[in-house]
């Protein structure tokens, strides 16, 4: 869906896509289109092979046992399995930089491997996002920290899948994770995608 949204508005769009039965999806939809290239492989802080536990619900499928536990635990994944597992190739954004060129957008959405994807990111680019999710605000702090070292940020959030920003205006990370932990005391199970954008660019 968001690779569809931005190849309407005439962008180039690269997709990582490292399960086979996806894959298939999304190249039965994209098939040929000029400006879209499919990359059959995860990515992660470096180049290596990374256990993927599969889902019941393909997307949730995951490399993160963290991000599995808490968010069965939780009860928002409560009825979902990761019985199965298969091993990728994962590669690093650095090297996909290399092999396709900067970006002006880059949307992390990987089930709670989103700290391991930064860490394979050490050049700046104008705009991020990546998933959050109430459970895991620990490990999204720790992502907030490693973009901040990548570039001077500040950041927004788009509850569910409204892509709207909610808050009236762009923060640094500490306003961020303070606003969120407000507003988690009355909707523990909060959701969404935080934008990030680069103050350099």
């Amino acid at each position: 869906s968001r690779s569809k949204l931005f190849l309407n508005l005439g962008a180039k769009v690269v997709a990582f896509e490292p399960q086979s039965e996806l894959c298939e999806h999304v190249v039965q939809h994209l098939k040929n289109h000029p400006r879209f290239t499919l990359m059959p492989i995860g990515l992660g802080k470096e180049p290596t092979v990374v256990e993927l536990k599969i889902s019941d619900a393909h997307v949730l499928s995951s490399m993160s046992d963290r991000w599995i536990e808490s968010t069965t635990q939780s009860g928002r994944f409560s009825s979902y399995n990761w019985d199965n597992s298969i091993d990728v190739n994962v590669d690093t954004l650095d090297n996909m930089l290399i092999k396709f060129s900067v970006p002006t957008f880059i949307k992390i959405d990987v089930e709670g491997y989103e700290l391991e994807v930064l860490q394979g990111l050490s050049h700046p680019v104008k705009y991020l996002s990546l998933e959050f999710t109430s459970e895991d605000i620990d490990n999204f702090k720790k992502c907030l920290l490693r973009i901040n070292e990548i570039g001077k940020y500040i950041f927004q959030f788009s509850e569910g899948e409204t892509l709207k920003m909610f808050f009236t205006h762009w923060m640094d990370g500490e306003a961020l994770v303070n606003s969120l932990e407000s507003k988690i005391e009355t909707q523990p199970m909060l959701w969404g995608d935080i934008y990030c954008k680069n103050m350099c660019s």
